[in-house]
């Protein structure tokens, strides 16, 4: 039985307010699972991984040592997701060593950086009179099929 659930994040940088900050994100945006698994007494950890490698990294050396836990990697995909899951994985020969079901790997958009363009408005609101809307590209109906060039120059 799984006593715990533990996410591990790329994102949050190697600063220590920018991963607390991407956390609290995560936080509101797992609210629900959280609520559930704190009614089942499951414990959820979202642990924020910092940069791609070393999300991977830490997720790697921690699965042995979390036996009744389910661990679950979320990564950028960097371009498509293709299948095997693997190959969206930073290391695909680690990953496979690994020997861990598809299900503990979860490809995000292709770049972090779609998210926010999928709520325009909320950008809006947020930038004010300084958001420039026409610097965001036409047609982006599908955060997760925007390639990572047309995310970051």
């Amino acid at each position: 039985m799984v006593d715990e659930v533990r996410v591990y994040v790329e994102g949050g940088g190697d600063q220590k307010e920018t991963k607390i900050r991407l956390r609290q994100g995560f936080h509101e945006f797992f609210a629900e699972l959280l609520v559930g698994a704190q009614g089942k007494h499951i414990r959820f950890q979202i642990i924020m991984g910092g940069p791609r490698l070393k999300a991977f990294d830490l997720f790697r050396s921690d699965v042995p040592r979390y036996l009744t836990a389910f661990c679950v990697l979320l990564v950028d995909s960097e371009g498509p997701v293709r299948t095997p899951l693997a190959e969206c994985m930073p290391d695909p020969v680690a990953w496979r060593r690994l020997e861990l079901p598809d299900k503990h790997c979860h490809p995000m958009v292709q770049a972090m950086e779609a998210w926010l363009l999928a709520d325009v408005e909320a950008l809006r609101r947020y930038y004010g009179q300084g958001f420039n809307r026409g610097a965001i590209p036409a047609g982006l109906s599908n955060v997760e099929l925007i390639p990572k060039d047309q995310l970051v120059p």
